[in-house]
């Protein structure tokens, strides 16, 4: 039954059809996001997405006892949209994948903006990324 459910959430996410279109490759990671959450053809993934930055595009890939037949898939800069939109608990970045769309992935903005500066020069979104905002220092009282 696990097999079963994890086969019909690759089929209506668009999980297969990115995997067949974008197959992953072998390429230098510039900065990897594990156990990352996002939503992807209406299909929630919690703490579940794996996101590697690499060079060339974006590698997708699921914990493996989540998606034994998911393999990664590697999408090309080129061929990432981003679009950002507020939402009821934060502002949510899109990721379309092709053109036209093939399926998108839904994240929150804060993994889109440490996703972009690993990506510097690379990221596919027009516009200014938010920088890092300081930690504010702890106060010891004594």
């Amino acid at each position: 039954m696990w097999l079963a459910v994890g086969a019909l959430l690759g089929v209506f996410s668009g999980w297969f059809r990115l995997a067949q279109k974008y197959p992953d490759r072998r390429e230098e990671v510039l900065g990897g996001h594990l156990w990352r959450s996002g939503v992807m053809g209406g299909v929630r993934m919690n703490g579940i997405l794996n996101l590697w930055v690499c060079p060339g595009g974006l590698r997708v890939g699921l914990m493996k006892v989540f998606g034994l037949f998911h393999r990664k898939f590697f999408v090309p800069w080129t061929d990432i949209t981003v679009t950002r939109r507020k939402r009821l608990f934060g502002t949510m970045a899109k990721l379309e994948f092709g053109h036209p769309p093939v399926a998108s992935l839904e994240i929150y903005a804060d993994l889109a903006d440490k996703l972009a500066r690993d990506a510097p020069g690379l990221w596919p979104e027009s516009g200014r990324l938010p920088t890092d905002r300081p930690r504010p220092k702890s106060r010891l009282v004594e």
